[in-house]
């Protein structure tokens, strides 16, 4: 008479196995760490910045408050205006920024392809540009001098990408 296996042993192999091969191609996508193409935090200098706007700025602060990994970098202003947000994406999300911002509209002198969007549900203004396979976000919250300090810096970050 052929020998059966436990049946609490046979499962035990089949879930055994099951796992093996979920983890066989690495973590799951949820369990990823991905970091970004581009660290935002590296994008500009504080005494690059501070010369551009004309003021002091605090050391950059990571912040992954809006995707997975450290994809966004936060200055503070002297003034009180900021913070300045620097954000990067993986170029292929280009298509999807009208969707966020349906008011955006292309925007030359910055370099590349730039969209500028005034988003008055959350008083931010930002620019967009895009450098293949890289997407930076140049943002702050409204104030008289926004517009001018996101345009210098895309442009800056745009010559350095």
């Amino acid at each position: 008479m052929p020998y059966r296996f436990p049946s609490k042993f046979l499962c035990f192999f089949i879930m055994f196995g099951t796992l093996l091969s979920l983890h066989a191609d690495g973590p799951h996508p949820a369990q990823a760490t991905e970091k970004p193409l581009v660290d935002p935090c590296t994008r500009i200098t504080v005494n690059d910045l501070a010369k551009l706007i004309g003021q002091k700025v605090s050391e950059p602060k990571r912040s992954g408050m809006y995707d997975e990994g450290d994809h966004a970098c936060e200055y503070e202003l002297s003034d009180g205006s900021g913070p300045i947000e620097i954000r990067t994406f993986p170029g292929d999300t280009w298509d999807s920024i009208p969707s966020l911002h349906p008011d955006a509209s292309n925007l030359s002198g910055v370099g590349g392809e730039a969209l500028h969007y005034r988003d008055e549900n959350i008083g931010y203004v930002g620019i967009y540009v895009r450098k293949k396979p890289v997407v930076v976000e140049v943002s702050m919250p409204f104030s008289s001098s926004a517009e001018k300090f996101i345009t210098l810096i895309a442009q800056h970050i745009y010559k350095k990408l």
